[in-house]
């Protein structure tokens, strides 16, 4: 624990906690949290944030900024599933190729477009659970990861999914990110 010398400094080094929340939640609720914890502090006698209060605002402000309950729309969803059966369609009927050894394949996948999978799976998931930043955010990535995936397969010859089909499955990865981002 520091021994900070100032009430100026206590408050700084206790605020800079909240910096791991999100920024409409500290414009929120951040000088309320910020007394709080003052208070708290002060009745304890503490000069300055212990290891344990810097883990757990950490974690709680990550646990805001993440995974925090926001309702995702039926559409959106059905956007997301139809993304993952295309993947799902895609990963195992054209890219699964066990015992096949080529530049670019990861395991038995001739490909890396299974990392794409994984992010449209987790953004699924959190769409159903309603954690709907965090499905727009793995959505992005799906859609990042695909594409970029694309690009490095066209410019160096190995065996990525062509441009139509990550053009195909951009579509079906943006549309979801779009809808959940700017509603």
């Amino acid at each position: 624990m520091q021994d900070l010398d100032t009430e100026r400094e206590q408050a700084e080094a206790f605020g800079r906690l909240l910096l791991w929340y999100p920024k409409s939640w500290r414009e929120k609720n951040g000088e309320a949290m910020l007394g709080t914890i003052l208070e708290y502090a002060e009745s304890r006698g503490m000069k300055g944030p212990t290891r344990e209060d810097k883990l757990r605002y950490c974690l709680t402000g990550m646990r805001e900024r993440f995974f925090k309950f926001e309702p995702v729309e039926e559409v959106t969803r059905f956007w997301l599933f139809i993304a993952l059966l295309y993947g799902l369609f895609y990963v195992f009927n054209i890219s699964w190729s066990p015992g096949t050894e080529v530049s670019g394949s990861i395991g038995p996948f001739t490909n890396p477009s299974v990392l794409t999978l994984v992010f449209i799976a987790l953004a699924w998931l959190c769409a159903i659970v309603n954690a709907g930043r965090t499905a727009a955010r793995l959505a992005a990535f799906g859609f990042l990861t695909n594409a970029t995936i694309a690009t490095l397969g066209t410019v160096f010859e190995w065996l990525g999914p062509s441009l139509w089909a990550a053009l195909l499955f951009a579509c079906v990865t943006a549309i979801p990110w779009l809808r959940i981002k700017f509603r």
